[in-house]
């Protein structure tokens, strides 16, 4: 069963969601402070998960959007718990930090889709990883701090363009493939050695 809808899902009350493995399509957004707690992994393959103001409590599962946006000043918390949070398709943005409170966890946010940017107004990221086919390019802006892994695998040409600051405390893994280029470059400036 899918779950469709050509509007959107607004939550303004506190609560759960448990999904039981369908893909809910559409827009989601949390609003009115509601606590949101998953208690099980979350697909939206085609909708944009916006958290305007509120907690939104992942749980330690997978959390799959095409987008995902906090980027705001309102009051508002993100618990990434362990699971891997995939974005689909545009971007994962965070990039206004007022009033947020964002515990990291050791999750991992995974890029699979076009051209997609980590948009990061200074709050440290556990792992982030680049995957997939696609040539567009890949951005992360804002100066903050990788705790573990930044990986990039995707299998063809393509750019990653990375902030002037980025302390990657972990490893960088960069998985080339024969013939096809991988271009580095940064948001302000040139690399210096």
């Amino acid at each position: 069963m899918t779950l469709t809808t050509s509007g959107s899902w607004v939550i303004n009350a506190t609560g759960s969601i448990t999904s039981n493995g369908k893909d809910c399509t559409g827009t989601f957004a949390i609003t009115s402070g509601a606590v949101v707690t998953l208690q099980d992994s979350f697909l939206s393959s085609n909708g944009t998960f916006t958290l305007t103001q509120g907690t939104l409590n992942a749980n330690n599962f997978n959390f799959n959007v095409y987008a995902f946006s906090s980027s705001n000043s309102n009051v508002r918390t993100i618990t990434m718990g362990s699971g891997l949070w995939t974005i689909s398709g545009a971007d994962f943005d965070i990039g206004t930090i007022t009033n947020l409170t964002f515990n990291a966890n050791t999750a991992t946010v995974k890029f699979t889709g076009g051209t997609q940017a980590l948009i990061n107004g200074t709050k440290d990221i556990n792992n982030v990883w680049f995957s997939g086919s696609s040539a567009n390019t890949k951005t992360i802006t804002g100066n903050f701090n990788v705790l573990n892994d930044l990986t990039d695998d995707i299998t063809v040409a393509h750019t990653l363009v990375l902030p002037s600051v980025i302390v990657i405390a972990g490893h960088t893994y960069l998985n080339g493939h024969v013939g096809q280029l991988l271009t580095m470059s940064s948001t302000t400036k040139p690399f210096s050695k």
